[in-house]
């Protein structure tokens, strides 16, 4: 099976591409010839693979950082795409995943989109007019002609329906590095790193600094925490949106939290990983989640998590893995509360979400699945 997988770029703070990155090396692994293009932006060091026989190419930009026009990979796309028998095109309204399916169907060559969240109402609600116009000139066709839409979780096929989709939605979930299950860094590390004794209750929130995960919501919940529990500390890591982490200051500082707050950036490997670990509680009080890679990451850690509503994550109620909310500020602290005020409660959630993870969200599990819906859309395809 040759497969190659566009994608707009390779960051290591979006899930999208350690969606990519992960899923890659598990199809090389099990014997699928896979090749991986994007684009390269001025001084940003691409994530890879690990396989080294994935091919990752990557192409300069044209014109437009926000569009991502690359005549290089256009003409890399039109040159090569005939000789794979899948595409997998992660992301729409920009440049690369045009360029893959108009280059796919000059081909005949059958393709797959990913659309990573890009349908969920709150993000249509973001510059509707130019994605309206976007729609109906160019991603309507490219969504019609996909061998197969490729949704994270029920909620998004669902969101995936009301834009007018009728062509085949398959379900699969994104999985897990098994490093954070495996790994061997602790929590102890992240701590004396940042000044943090054994004893202090730490709240964690881990994601891109973004007005839509919620971060107003969450300063709220957390100074009803500190008033109940003055030596907790909330810890925010994560890459911000340009231009949104002077808003974030603005917000804890009004909340009168910035004392008890410590925001360490964006955070890779074992550093990631420790984080999690250190963290008593993880939080994402998010306004739109097609999937969350972040509440898995948190789950295989042994972290209890609590997540909004407005996630796909029921389950981890289900699973006894954590608490899932309602996006209100109070109801946010009263979960965190307990869960930090009781330690039995806090290791059996640890516990229930290693537990899950292992059993539905490693690459392991899932990349199997994803290798059979490439084997179904090229029978397809053949008959």
């Amino acid at each position: 099976m040759r497969v190659l997988h566009v994608i707009a770029a390779l960051r290591n703070s979006s899930g999208t591409s350690q969606v990519a990155i992960h899923l890659t090396d598990h199809l090389a692994r099990l014997g699928c010839s896979v090749a991986l293009y994007h684009l390269v932006y001025d001084g940003m060091d691409p994530i890879k693979p690990s396989e080294a026989s994935v091919e990752v190419r990557g192409f300069p930009r044209s014109l437009s950082r926000k569009w991502g026009y690359s005549r290089a990979m256009g003409r890399a796309l039109a040159d090569r795409v005939s000789g794979f028998d899948v595409v997998h095109v992660h992301g729409v309204w920009q440049y690369p995943s045009y360029a893959a399916c108009h280059a796919c169907r000059r081909n005949e060559v059958p393709y797959i989109i990913e659309p990573a969240g890009a349908f969920e109402p709150w993000s249509l609600r973001q510059r509707p007019i130019r994605k309206k116009l976007y729609m109906g000139l160019v991603e309507r066709k490219n969504l019609a002609a996909a061998a197969t839409v490729l949704a994270c979780s029920e909620q998004e096929a669902h969101g995936l329906r009301l834009v007018g989709l009728r062509n085949s939605i398959v379900v699969i979930p994104n999985g897990v590095s098994e490093l954070y299950l495996s790994a061997k860094a602790s929590g102890d590390e992240f701590r004396a790193r940042h000044g943090l004794d054994v004893l202090t209750p730490v709240v964690l929130f881990l994601s891109r600094l973004h007005p839509k995960k919620g971060l107003d919501v969450l300063a709220a919940s957390f100074a009803r925490v500190a008033a109940r529990l003055p030596n907790a500390r909330l810890v925010i890591a994560g890459r911000p949106a340009p231009g949104y982490l002077a808003d974030v200051k603005k917000t804890i500082c009004a909340q009168g939290i910035d004392k008890r707050t410590l925001l360490v950036g964006d955070l890779c490997g074992e550093k990631k990983i420790s984080a999690y670990r250190a963290a008593d509680v993880f939080v994402l009080p998010s306004r739109s989640e097609n999937f969350g890679i972040a509440v898995v990451e948190a789950m295989a850690c042994g972290t209890p998590v609590v997540v909004s509503r407005e996630t796909p994550w029921s389950e981890v109620e289900r699973y006894g893995a954590g608490r899932w909310a309602k996006l209100d500020s109070g109801e946010f602290a009263q979960h965190i509360i307990e869960i930090l005020e009781d330690g039995q409660l806090r290791r059996a959630m640890g516990q229930n979400g290693r537990a899950l993870v292992r059993e539905k969200y490693t690459w392991d599990r899932i990349a199997p699945r994803v290798l059979a819906l490439y084997e179904g859309v090229v029978r397809q395809r053949s008959a």
